[in-house]
């Protein structure tokens, strides 16, 4: 996974040497001969005709999208050439699906970050198209993963259609909906590095959320913790989720309702609540979603475990 390149490896940064040996893959796949791609072991053995055409589209939207996904990284932030690179996914996932016409609605993360690249580009008229695709499938089916990007495009939307002088009263909502999140869990779903990279458009833009939120001085109180993935907050050691105290220290419950959250005691439980709130919505809608799919469809219910 894209997010799983470290900044330094024995002090030295890899990032764009990854970046590097993505876009020389990407070269090779477009520019050699099915026979070499087999020799260098792209192509496996038994992947010929049908199976070479699959095997190319989805080497091509997984490198193209991770290539962009790093280019988009804070401390690299070339937003442009992240742009033509994850246009370059989606390309890909059209010619293997050229029947299907919403294609944000597969890989609605691609056309978030897709949209985020263009916003930061300052090309703000096809943003706005990629960002409120990005929406629409993001809102599909609530899966809590793509939390994340929902804000982002709430945050982003609100300066893309602000720089365009559209659509006032859907700019407003964008910027409101935004707003009210961040006050409350400002870097639960994204991290202050991140914030500051879109906080902070080229060209001078005061950024309308982050001016609702009370401009520099709201963002200079932020901390700087890492965002952890569901998995990862899962996979944590156990703590009290308001004060701390650890599972070797005293006996701690999980909130019944998301089955992720620890507490040490119902008082704790209930300071913690306005935080909590959204997470546990988010996770409980989860859960009955895969409860249902495990009926319905059980290929389906692995795939939005995964």
């Amino acid at each position: 996974m894209p997010e799983d390149v470290p900044d330094k490896v024995d002090g030295e940064n890899i990032v764009e040497s990854v970046i590097f040996a993505l876009k020389t893959f990407n070269k090779v796949v477009e520019d050699e001969t099915d026979e070499t791609l087999h020799i260098m072991a792209h192509l496996l053995e038994g992947q010929y005709g049908e199976k070479v055409k699959r095997a190319k589209a989805v080497m091509f939207l997984n490198a193209r999208y991770k290539a962009g996904y790093l280019l988009m990284r804070p401390d690299i932030n070339r937003p442009k050439e992240a742009a033509y690179y994850l246009k370059a996914s989606m390309d890909a996932q059209r010619a293997e699906f050229p029947h299907k016409f919403d294609h944000w609605l597969m890989n609605p993360h691609v056309w978030a970050s897709y949209g985020e690249a263009l916003c930061l580009s300052e090309d703000y008229r096809e943003a706005k198209v990629a960002l409120e695709r990005a929406l629409t499938g993001c809102e599909v089916g609530s899966q809590p993963a793509l939390a994340g990007c929902i804000l982002r495009c709430h945050i982003n939307l609100s300066l893309t259609l602000k720089a365009l002088k559209v659509e006032a009263t859907a700019q407003k909502e964008h910027r409101d909906w935004a707003a009210t999140h961040l006050r409350k869990t400002p870097t639960r779903l994204i991290t202050k590095a991140a914030l500051n990279q879109i906080m902070h458009p080229p060209g001078g833009r005061v950024h309308p959320v982050l001016e609702a939120l009370g401009g520099e001085s709201w963002f200079d109180k932020l901390d700087s913790r890492d965002v952890l993935s569901l998995k990862e907050e899962e996979r944590s050691i156990k703590l009290c989720r308001q004060c701390g105290i650890r599972d070797i220290q005293k006996s701690l419950f999980r909130c019944s309702r998301c089955q992720y959250m620890y507490y040490c005691s119902k008082a704790c439980q209930k300071a913690n609540w306005k935080a909590h709130k959204e997470g546990c919505t988010d996770r409980y809608n989860a859960i009955k979603k895969l409860e249902k799919l495990k009926k319905e469809d059980p290929s389906a219910a692995q795939r939005h475990a995964d």
